[in-house]
C-alpha cells in the first residue's frame, strides 16, 4: 500500500466528490482506536484528511452538506444532497458471496426497472454502492421522497440492500480509493469501476 494517490485515482475521487455531494460535511474515520469524524468546510480540507488516513483507517464521507461543525451528523441536521445511492454488501452470510454477484443483481434490477444506469459503482472491498449523482442540490425533504421510492423499488425487486442507508439523509459512505480494513489481516483498496 502507499500513502498516496496515483494522478488518475486523485482525478477520479476529486470527480466523484464534485458529482455526489457538495459544501462542508464528515469524515468517518474508524482505525484501531475506534471512530471519530471530522468536519471539513470544503474540498481543499477534506482531500488532505484523506491522504492522511487512507492508509491506516476506514474511511467514510458525509453524502448531505451540514451547515456547521457544531451540529452532529444527524439526520435533522443535514441541510441538502446531491445523490441518491444502494449499498449491497457481500460479506458474512448475506444473498451476495463476492461484489460481482452484487453488481450482477444491480445490473439485472436496472435493466428490468428501466432506471437510468447509476453515474458510479464503487466497489468498496466487500460489496458495491450505486451512487446516482444530480446535477442539482436537492432539499432532504425532496431528497427523502424520492430516496424511499428507491428502496421500495429495490426491496420489492428483490435486491439484498440496506435499506436503511439509502435512506438516511446523514449517512456516511466509503470513500474511493482508500482501503477497507474490515479484515486487517486482508485489508482491500477500494474503486470505482472502470477506473
Amino acid at each position: 500500500m502507499h500513502e498516496y494517490f496515483t494522478l488518475d485515482e486523485e482525478k477520479s475521487l476529486l470527480q466523484w466528490l464534485m458529482d455526489v455531494r457538495e459544501g462542508p460535511g464528515y469524515l468517518g474515520i474508524l482505525d484501531l482506536r475506534g471512530w471519530n469524524q471530522k468536519y471539513f468546510s470544503n474540498i481543499e480540507e477534506l482531500l488532505p484528511l484523506i491522504k492522511k488516513y487512507r492508509d491506516t483507517a476506514n474511511l467514510y464521507i458525509s453524502m448531505a452538506s451540514f451547515r456547521s461543525s457544531n451540529l452532529n451528523r444527524r439526520k435533522e441536521n443535514a441541510i441538502n444532497l446531491r445523490s441518491f445511492w444502494l449499498d449491497l454488501d457481500s460479506h458474512g452470510d448475506g444473498k451476495y458471496k463476492c461484489p460481482e454477484d452484487a453488481l450482477s443483481d444491480v445490473t439485472n434490477f436496472i435493466n428490468d426497472s428501466l432506471l437510468p444506469s447509476p453515474n458510479y459503482i464503487h466497489l468498496t472491498g466487500h460489496g458495491i454502492h450505486a451512487i446516482w449523482a444530480t446535477n442539482q442540490t436537492i432539499s432532504t425533504t425532496e431528497w427523502l421522497q424520492i430516496a424511499r421510492a428507491l428502496r421500495e423499488l429495490a426491496e420489492e425487486y428483490g435486491l439484498d440492500i440496506d435499506g436503511e442507508v439509502t435512506t438516511d439523509p446523514a449517512r456516511v459512505l466509503r470513500v474511493p480509493y482508500t482501503i477497507n480494513f474490515r479484515d486487517r489481516q486482508s485489508p482491500i483498496p477500494t474503486k470505482l469501476l472502470g477506473s
